[in-house]
This record gives C-alpha cells, sequence and structure tokens, in this order.
C-alpha cells in the first residue's frame, strides 16, 4: 500500500471519532474566546466592578485591572482568530494587536494615576507597529488560508 492511501478502518476511525472531538474542542475553543473577550471588556469599561467581582486583591488598582483586560482581550482574540485562519503568525500577530491596541488604550485612559510619562508613546508605537504587521501579513496569506 502507498502512502499515500488510507485503508477504510483507519479512514472510517478517523471520519466518525475525531470529527466529532474536533467539533466539540472547537466549541469549548469558542467558548473560551467568548469568556476571555466578554472578561476582558467588562474589566476595560468597568474596572472597579470586574475587582469587586472577580478580582478581590488588594489595593484596588484601576489601571492594573485595565491591564488584566487588555490582556485578556489579546488572550480572547488568539483564540476567536484561531477558529478561522490557518495561519499561526497571523493569528499571533492579529492576538498581539488586539491585545497592544487595548494596553495603549488603557495607558493612554490611566496616564494621570502614575507611570512613566512615555508609557502612552512607548504602548503606542509597539501597538502600531504590531498593526502594521498584522496587516503586512493579512496582505501575503493566502485567501485560504483565512477561512
Amino acid at each position: 500500500m502507498s502512502a499515500s492511501t488510507t485503508s477504510p478502518p483507519v479512514a472510517e476511525s478517523r471520519a466518525s471519532g475525531h470529527g466529532l472531538s474536533n467539533t466539540i474542542a472547537r466549541v469549548l475553543v469558542g467558548l473560551c474566546a467568548v469568556f476571555l473577550l466578554g472578561s476582558g471588556l467588562f474589566a476595560l469599561l468597568a474596572p472597579e466592578a470586574f475587582y469587586n467581582m472577580a478580582a478581590m486583591y488588594p489595593p484596588y488598582n484601576r489601571h492594573f485591572i485595565h491591564d488584566i483586560g487588555a490582556f485578556m482581550l489579546g488572550l480572547g482574540a488568539g483564540l476567536a482568530l484561531a477558529l478561522f485562519l490557518t495561519d499561526a503568525l497571523l493569528v499571533a500577530l492579529g492576538a498581539t494587536a488586539v491585545g497592544g491596541v487595548a494596553h495603549f488604550l488603557s495607558h493612554l485612559a490611566d496616564r494621570e494615576l502614575g507611570g512613566l510619562p512615555t508609557d502612552p508613546l512607548t504602548f503606542g508605537v509597539f501597538a502600531l507597529v504590531v498593526v502594521g504587521l498584522t496587516v503586512w501579513r493579512i496582505r501575503r496569506v493566502p485567501f485560504n488560508s483565512r477561512s
């Protein structure tokens, strides 16, 4: 038998068992993505409520809750993108772009709370570079690798 042929019992096993487990795994990944994206938005938009509900590690620090939200958005975006894209670099860049932009916005919104005066610029440049790399990668990945 050649290396490219699959015997019927193996093909039948793959069709019946692996398809279902793949579907279940994709649904679970999707649920995790929704949880992370929702939690990230919650932390960014209502940091005190998020702290009181899920992150009661005193003392309360609005900026750190915003940071948590930004990174949760990036993680959730990575899982969501992985469900629809086959290019690993594009998934990684897209997730990093989402997290990086959210992190930049949190530093911009919280600049009066402390940190370095250069933080918004530093994180803004980082986010811009990663967004640029994401656009660059989108333009180089064949369309069938994006769906």
